[in-house]
């Protein structure tokens, strides 16, 4: 009787420290997920921004001249194709583009953030103009890179949190054999 009663309680407070830790971890990797896509969606906004102003600018004093790739590559991994350009008329002519960019306008064209999808493919596009020059610059990254790197964060707290959970687990059970 002693035995089972014990067995009893120290069950509940198993069950009691495993609920707690897991809750524990849930929020940490909620609040890391959280952070992170804010983070990171911060950063990259301010790339894209730095890049679309810096070929504007070089477009403006003349030592950049726009080419149309002909021929688009497919990226073997998700990181292979992080920023796009385009340089497009004012009238909408593709004056030039990037490899990486689709053949698709980026953006509908206005001015500042906006997303966008092509080819089944989410884009964040930052979009300047330069009326005066002629020309309107679109610097644009695939979502799914943001998307891979919020996720690598939340996957790396995960394993942590499971194997702790495994290891008390594993330690309850070399408690009641040795009793």
């Amino acid at each position: 009787r002693l035995y089972a009663a014990m067995k009893s309680i120290r069950f509940r407070l198993f069950a009691t420290l495993a609920l707690v830790t897991a809750l524990v971890w849930g929020g940490a990797v909620l609040w890391a997920e959280v952070h992170t896509r804010a983070e990171v969606q911060q950063v990259l906004d301010s790339r894209l921004m730095e890049s679309a102003r810096m070929v504007s600018s070089m477009m403006r004093a003349g030592d950049v001249r726009p080419v149309i790739q002909a021929s688009e590559t497919k990226a073997g991994h998700v990181y292979d194709r992080q920023l796009s350009c385009q340089i497009w008329s004012m009238d909408g002519q593709l004056l030039g583009r990037s490899q990486s960019a689709p053949v698709e306008q980026l953006s509908g064209g206005e001015d500042g953030f906006s997303e966008r999808e092509i080819r089944g493919e989410r884009w964040r596009v930052y979009t300047v103009s330069d009326p005066q020059a002629g020309f309107r610059v679109m610097v644009g990254d695939n979502l799914a890179v943001r998307e891979h790197l919020v996720g690598s964060v939340v996957t790396g707290l995960i394993g942590p949190a499971v194997l702790g959970l495994a290891a008390l687990g594993r330690m309850d059970t070399f408690r009641e054999a040795a009793v």
